[in-house]
């Protein structure tokens, strides 16, 4: 938290933690909070400067300034080592003021508290609206044999939403494969997002009897880090 009346001193390193869980969590409007008000952000892509003058601005520009490219210098940000590879995004602290990716972001320290004062964009928006799929799909499994496969690619913090038709009483059956681990997990729910079981979420696999006649939704939703590589899935779902 920031500090208050009376605390230490926030560092550097805790304003960049605070910074990557706001963004991780996608919570704009504590990243919203993290800026000195008024100030201006800059895009190469821009003729002029965005004038950013307080949290709701921020708010309402929030997908043009934290772009995934933005997010991943946030994310990848570190202080050079001597004897290593100067880091892509250097973080340098001088003080009570930081620099992040060779000036990305600048932010300074007052009343014991970091605040964004400068931001240079890079990267456009992906257009994606929060806590929305990329795909989404709707699948026919009313009738027991029935076997279905979609294959789909997920970067950063995406999911695929499949919402299935299903018939009382059938075994649905969902697995996923061509990846490693627990890189991408199934989110089991009926057509209102509530969990059909408690043992729905967080698997590669899933099974259970279909409660009432109706649409479940069946997600794949990608659990690496938001900067690693895409990955690539097959979704099988059986109904017996």
């Amino acid at each position: 938290m920031p500090a208050g009346i009376g605390a230490a001193e926030e560092s550097a390193a805790s304003f960049v933690t605070r910074l990557r869980a706001a963004l991780a969590a996608g919570d704009r409007r504590a990243a919203a909070g993290m800026f000195r008000y008024p100030l201006r952000a800059h895009s190469p892509m821009l003729p002029l400067p965005i004038p950013l003058d307080n949290v709701a601005s921020t708010l309402g520009m929030y997908d043009l300034l934290f772009t995934p490219e933005m997010r991943c210098a946030i994310d990848l940000a570190q202080p050079p080592q001597p004897g290593r590879t100067p880091p892509k995004y250097p973080l340098m602290v001088n003080g009570g003021a930081l620099t992040l990716g060779q000036g990305l972001i600048v932010a300074e320290r007052a009343s014991g508290v970091f605040r964004i004062t400068r931001l240079t964009i890079i990267g456009v928006p992906d257009g994606r609206k929060p806590n929305t799929p990329v795909v989404s799909t709707e699948i026919d499994l009313r009738f027991q044999g029935m076997v279905r496969q979609v294959a789909g690619n997920l970067a950063g913090d995406a999911f695929d939403r499949y919402t299935i038709s299903a018939t009382r009483g059938g075994l649905l059956q969902a697995k996923l494969e061509r990846f490693k681990g627990l890189d991408a997990v199934l989110r089991v729910t009926d057509s209102k997002g509530q969990p059909a079981d408690a043992k729905a979420d967080g698997k590669r696999t899933w099974a259970g009897v279909i409660p009432a006649s109706g649409a479940y939704r069946v997600e794949v939703v990608r659990k690496l880090p938001f900067c690693d590589p895409p990955i690539t899935y097959l979704l099988t779902l059986t109904v017996k």
